[in-house]
């Protein structure tokens, strides 16, 4: 696919690089800014993201999300000659749990620096943009005011113990933020109000200087 194609299907289509998000079918795509709208950032004025992964989250937000949390993974890829990469994954380690709380989340950046970092983050988006269809379909909405695009799917894993499960996709300047997250137990407004507060504050983590992490609430009584 040719950059400017990648253009016109619409730079604000958000990936979503374990799933996705996308348009429900038979409903109109929203309007977006196109890639040359939104230049590529200069690497040299972007803040930096840490060495350490999961140090992308704050202890606090962590601990509201996924209380007890155990790190099954924390990598970052910093080679000048490719996009920076982040990736955090933690879960409740249910040894150290104190309830019956459970959560699980999973994070990845991925941040383009070449000249055309935006339209390639746009190529990335439209790639996956197809694959959401397929698996989720009318789940998937739209996500205002965060980024310059985003989607989110909410869907029930249990029905028991009351689990539910994001999928949450940003496009922000020339990179793209995955969220994968559940909880249990919880309800769909819950885990849909703390993942788009984690994403609102990702967005502002790779745009300027932290601000205070949100505070959360995903869990309800058992």
């Amino acid at each position: 696919m040719s950059r400017r194609t990648a253009a016109l299907i619409g730079a604000g289509l958000v990936t979503v690089l374990l799933g996705g998000c996308g348009l429900p079918p038979g409903k109109q795509r929203p309007a977006a800014p196109t890639a040359s709208a939104s230049p590529t950032p200069d690497p040299l004025t972007l803040p930096a993201l840490p060495e350490e992964a999961c140090a992308v989250l704050p202890d606090a937000l962590r601990d509201q999300l996924v209380p007890a949390a155990r790190v099954k993974t924390s990598e970052e890829k910093n080679n000048e000659k490719f996009p920076q990469e982040l990736e955090c994954e933690i879960w409740t380690d249910s040894d150290r749990a104190k309830d019956r709380r459970d959560g699980g989340l999973r994070v990845r950046i991925e941040r383009q620096r070449s000249t055309y970092g935006r339209e390639q983050a746009v190529e990335t988006a439209v790639r996956h943009f197809k694959n959401d269809l397929e698996f989720y379909g009318n789940n998937v909405r739209r996500l205002p005011d965060v980024g310059d695009d985003a989607f989110i799917v909410v869907r029930r894993y249990s029905t028991e113990n009351k689990g539910y499960a994001v999928n949450l996709g940003v496009l922000t300047g020339a990179a793209n933020i995955t969220i994968m997250y559940q909880a249990s137990p919880s309800s769909s407004d819950k885990v849909r109000v703390s993942a788009t507060a984690l994403a609102a504050y990702l967005v502002a983590v790779l745009t300027g200087p932290p601000p205070e992490p949100p505070r959360v609430a995903p869990f309800v009584a058992p």
